[in-house]
C-alpha cells in the first residue's frame, strides 16, 4: 500500500487530526467525498451552533471565526446551483462536475493559481470550449520573459513554436529576424506572442471558456506530472484540470457530442470552437473548510491568506455534530 493510501485510510478511520494537510482525492468520487453544497452549508451551521454554545474564548473563538468566514463565502452562491454545474474547489485543488442527479459527482485533480497569482472566486456560466487552442502570452509576460531571449537570439520564437503578430483587428505576422529587439521598450511591448496548437502549448488539447473580467478559464495541460503533487498552486490563475477531455465531453453530451467527434477534431490540429447548446454554471470557490460525506470537517491550507487572523492555528471540531 502506498504512503498516500495509508494516509487516506488513517484519515478515514479518524486517526488524522483536523489541522491541515488533507488534499483532494483522485478521480471519481463514488460515493461523493463531500456533502452536496446545500447539505454542507447546513452541516457547517450545525458545527457553528455547537461551538457557540461552548466557551467563546481562546481556541473556540478561532474555530468560530474560521467557520463563519467559510459560511460567508458559501452565502455568495445561489441556493439553486443548477441541475448540472461545475465546481472549481480552489483550496482543494480540484474541479468537480455535478448532476443532473445528486449522486452523479466526478472529481478531477487540478492545478490552481500561485500565491502571487491567486485564482479568483466568482460564479459564471461555461459558454463554449476550444479544441486545439492557441495560447497567447500576456503583454507583460512577453516583455519580461521573451524580450530578453529575443535580444540574445531572434530565432528563439521559431524554434519553440511561437508566432509573432502585430495588431488586433487585422493582425500581421512579423518575422522576428527583422525587428531591432534592442530598441524595443519593455514598457510598451508592441507585439503579440502566440504559441501554435498542440506540441508544447501550455493549454494542452482543450480550454473551457466562461468569458469574465478576470481572464481565467479551465484548460488541459501537457504538464501532467503536476497532478501528482500534494500542493498544486502552480498556475498564473487559470485552473488546469486532469482528464480535461472527459470534462469537456460531459459538458457537450446533452447536445449529442460523442468521443468520436472529439477524436476527429483533435486530429485536425487546428483550433475549433464548439458552443454549448445550454450554458453550464461554474462556481469558483475558496473554501478552507469542507464537510466530508461522513459529516466530519476537513481543513485546507489558506493559500491566499484570506482566513481570519489566527485561523491557521485553529483546530476545528470534527466530531460530526
Amino acid at each position: 500500500m502506498s504512503w498516500r493510501a495509508v494516509l487516506w485510510l488513517w484519515a478515514w478511520l479518524g486517526g488524522l487530526a483536523f489541522g491541515g494537510g488533507v488534499r483532494a482525492d483522485d478521480g471519481a468520487a463514488e460515493p461523493p467525498r463531500y456533502l452536496a453544497p446545500a447539505a454542507e452549508r447546513a452541516a457547517l451551521v450545525a458545527h457553528l451552533d455547537q461551538l457557540r454554545r461552548a466557551e467563546h474564548s481562546g481556541p473556540n473563538a478561532r474555530r468560530i471565526a474560521l467557520i463563519e468566514a467559510n459560511l460567508a463565502r458559501r452565502a455568495q452562491l445561489p441556493d439553486d446551483l443548477g441541475r448540472r454545474f461545475v465546481l472549481v474547489d480552489i483550496a482543494g485543488f480540484a474541479v468537480s462536475r455535478h448532476g443532473p442527479d445528486p449522486g452523479q459527482v466526478v472529481r478531477h485533480r487540478a492545478v490552481m493559481g500561485r500565491r502571487d497569482h491567486a485564482t479568483p472566486a466568482f460564479a459564471d456560466r461555461i459558454e463554449y470550449v476550444v479544441f486545439n487552442p492557441a495560447w497567447e502570452m500576456t503583454r507583460s509576460m512577453a516583455a519580461a520573459e521573451i524580450l530578453p531571449k529575443l535580444r540574445a537570439d531572434p530565432g528563439y520564437l521559431a524554434r519553440h513554436g511561437y508566432h509573432l503578430l502585430r495588431g488586433w483587428r487585422d493582425p500581421v505576422r512579423v518575422d522576428p529576424e527583422t525587428v531591432d529587439w534592442q530598441a524595443v521598450d519593455p514598457g510598451r511591448f508592441p507585439y503579440r506572442v502566440i504559441r501554435a496548437p498542440l506540441g508544447g502549448n501550455p493549454l494542452g488539447r482543450v480550454k473551457i471558456m466562461f468569458p469574465n473580467a478576470h481572464h481565467v478559464y479551465i484548460h488541459d495541460t501537457p504538464e501532467r506530472w503536476d497532478f501528482n503533487r500534494a500542493e498544486r498552486a502552480l498556475s498564473a490563475g487559470c485552473a488546469r484540470v486532469e482528464e480535461a477531455l472527459a470534462l469537456v465531453e460531459w459538458l457537450l453530451a446533452p447536445q449529442g457530442w460523442r468521443p468520436a467527434e472529439t477524436a476527429a477534431v483533435l486530429a485536425g490540429g487546428t483550433p475549433q470552437r464548439v458552443d454549448l447548446a445550454a450554458p453550464v454554471p461554474v462556481y469558483l470557490v475558496y473554501w478552507t473548510v469542507r464537510v466530508r460525506a461522513d459529516g466530519r470537517l476537513e481543513r485546507r491550507d489558506d493559500l491566499y491568506g484570506r482566513d481570519p487572523a489566527g485561523a491557521a492555528e485553529a483546530r476545528v471540531d470534527d466530531s460530526g455534530a
